[in-house]
């Protein structure tokens, strides 16, 4: 249940930050002023949804094929918050 409202709070965050983006009505610019910025962080954020699903199938794969105890449990719900916030990051940028 927990892992369910995390995930709920994460996306809901994504689409704030959407709704925010379409309020404000802002457009691109056309002229390349901050091109440099955009491929930078258009290179983070691939960079960081590698990095959430490597991490995720990492963490989790290993954990299921030991059984299910409570450290594996924490192992997994971290992987998970981790992979979660890494790929929210990615609204962010």
């Amino acid at each position: 249940m927990v892992l369910w409202i995390i995930w709920f709070a994460l996306t809901s965050s994504i689409f704030i930050y959407f709704v925010v983006m379409q309020i404000s009505g802002t457009e691109p610019s056309e002229s390349g002023e901050n091109a440099m910025l955009v491929k930078i962080l258009g290179g983070i954020s691939v960079a960081n949804i590698l990095a959430s699903i490597a991490i995720r199938k990492r963490q989790t794969l290993p954990a299921a094929k030991d059984g299910v105890t409570m450290i594996n449990f924490q192992k997994v719900m971290a992987s998970y918050i981790f992979s979660w916030a890494l790929a929210e990051s990615v609204a962010i940028f």
